[in-house]
């Protein structure tokens, strides 16, 4: 049947183990299929396939309107194709430029499995997730980090320096009193 010759049944059997298929649409969803050999000892007698609903693998990732997170996850595909992502990246990924780098995270995850990458305003971790051909990623825009930063280091900067306006007027007052006998005489 079309079945034994689809890679949602040829692969597990091949391999002898589970996987899961690229994605696809089907009844208006996003779709992926977990397929798994049915083993008695090292003879395949069949394979078990179980479909998910890929935007419920991020669900959890969801933040409320009232968040101000800018932290978007995707999981890609090793051939950079988008399997499901966070309403924020969802957005993104519209952007041609965005798209590209989901394409160069993939290719950059076939040599090196996790990762920090630094491109088009924002920064991207990701992660090759085990016994798959999926990589996880999440996006920050680096003004997010770079504007804490100057708070930070804006309000440290302000202690810092209203310190050294009291130490150095003590110093001042103290030296006053000191020199006071002699512009005295």
């Amino acid at each position: 049947s079309d079945f034994q010759n689809s890679p949602l049944y040829k692969s597990p059997i091949n391999k002898s183990k589970e996987a899961w298929s690229e994605s696809y649409s089907a009844l208006g969803k996003t779709i992926i299929t977990y397929s798994s050999p049915i083993l008695d000892g090292q003879k395949v007698l069949g394979v078990v396939n179980a479909d998910a609903i890929a935007n419920n693998l991020v669900a959890s990732s969801k933040t409320s309107a009232n968040s101000e997170s800018k932290i978007g996850f995707v999981v890609i595909s090793a051939s950079g194709k988008v399997i499901t992502s966070s309403d924020l990246l969802a957005i993104q990924l519209q952007n041609p430029a965005t798209a590209e780098v989901i394409t160069n995270l993939a290719q950059q995850a076939k040599a090196q499995p996790t990762g920090i990458a630094q491109t088009g305003g924002n920064l991207w971790a990701y992660r090759k997730i085990a016994d798959s051909d999926w990589i996880v990623a999440a996006s920050l825009p680096e003004s997010e980090i770079t504007n804490k930063l100057l708070v930070l280091v804006g309000g440290a900067a302000i202690g810092i320096s209203t310190i050294l306006a009291i130490a150095i007027l003590g110093f001042v007052n103290s030296l006053k009193k000191r020199l006071q006998p002699l512009t005295e005489e």
